[in-house]
């Protein structure tokens, strides 16, 4: 049996078939066991449903009820924040904004990359600290991005000594 022939079945139990239709869905159940055995669950399941149903009462009367539905609606509705639309300039100046931006943190990561003309690639040597224990000197190279620091100590002898002889 095709879906639409139980819901045939289905609406003759429910008494929605005009009076023709209702004839031709009783002589289908009265002469096909299938429809019959349709016809018998369907009676069956709705009287069980019938018979045990509890029955739904509304504290208020339903146009109260309604009418408190319909206020918290309106009271959500006036609570609910309304977005303004971005001006259309902003939209333009935004992504330019963010442009110069990253280009200024390129430009301060990169730093200066000229060098002043007659430098040397060494920039700077020189000694910080002579003490009679310890010896400081400082190497920087400007091409190569490098500092280095040179610590050694001294011999209570060659504590006069130059470091660079």
């Amino acid at each position: 049996m095709n879906t639409a022939t139980q819901l045939k079945v289905q609406a003759y139990l429910d008494n929605e078939l005009s009076p023709a239709e209702a004839r031709q869905v009783a002589s289908l159940i009265s002469s096909d066991s299938e429809a019959r055995l349709v016809y018998s669950e369907l009676k069956d399941t709705k009287e069980i449903l019938a018979g045990n149903e509890s029955p739904a009462t509304l504290p208020d009367s339903p146009d109260f009820y309604w009418s408190q539905i319909q206020r918290r609606i309106a009271a959500e509705e006036k609570i609910a924040p309304r977005t303004t639309p971005t001006p259309w300039w902003m939209k333009l100046l935004a992504p330019a904004a963010g442009a110069i931006a990253l280009f200024a943190a390129l430009l301060s990561i990169q730093g200066p990359s000229v060098r002043p003309t007659g430098s040397s690639d060494i920039s700077a040597m020189h000694e910080i600290e002579n003490n009679p224990q310890m010896s400081t000197i400082t190497f920087r190279s400007e091409s190569e991005g490098v500092t280095v620091v040179w610590v050694s100590a001294n011999d209570t002898a060659a504590s006069d000594a130059d470091p660079f002889e």
